[in-house]
Parts: C-alpha cells; sequence; structure tokens
C-alpha cells in the first residue's frame, strides 16, 4: 500500500521505523509531538521506536512516485499548502499576544 497509516493520503516522504511500519515524515513528526513522553511509540503497534523521525526511505520513495506520480504531485501541493497555513496560524497567535501585551 502508498498510503500512510496516519493520514491516509499517499505518502511522498515515507520514512521507515525500526517495526517495520511506514509514515509520512510529517505525520510521523507531528505524532512524535503529540507524544508526551520522552521514549516515542509507533502510532500502530505502539513498539518503543527511535525519539527521532527516520531519514526519508528514498528507495520506497522512487517506487511510489513512479506509480503514483500524479497522487504524488498533488499531493505534495497540499502538504505546502498545509504548511503555509500552519504558518499564518503561528503569525497570528504571535501577533495576537504581542497585541493583548500592548
Amino acid at each position: 500500500d502508498c498510503a500512510c497509516s496516519i493520514c491516509h493520503c499517499v505518502l511522498t516522504e515515507p520514512v521507515t521505523l525500526t517495526c517495520g511500519h511506514t509514515f509520512d515524515a510529517q505525520c510521523l513528526q507531528k505524532c512524535f509531538e503529540a507524544q508526551k513522553t520522552q521514549a516515542k511509540k509507533c502510532a500502530l503497534c505502539r513498539a518503543d521506536v527511535s525519539n527521532t523521525v527516520p531519514p526519508v526511505n528514498v528507495m520506497m520513495r522512487s517506487v511510489i512516485e513512479r506509480l503514483r506520480p500524479e497522487d504524488v504531485k498533488k499531493r505534495r501541493k497540499e502538504v505546502e499548502v498545509e504548511k503555509e497555513v500552519e504558518k499564518v496560524i503561528l503569525l497570528c497567535s504571535v501577533l495576537s499576544v504581542t497585541i493583548m501585551m500592548t
């Protein structure tokens, strides 16, 4: 399967954990950030894994890009939009706090 088990979208930056499960790097990063404990766990099997997101599995990414090029292109655009929205939300939060302090 070429889909991330967290967001259910096509994998664009696949990373594979030591337990063997693969997720999109951005999704796994958000998952790790949401975990309050120092020890991180796999989102599927809950196995203990490294505290850092592993490097992109370039072989898997290449295969997915060849199998589903249009889906990958579409998802990459969506990810860029999501990142821009997150930046705007952060900026609004900072501005809101700044205004409240003055």
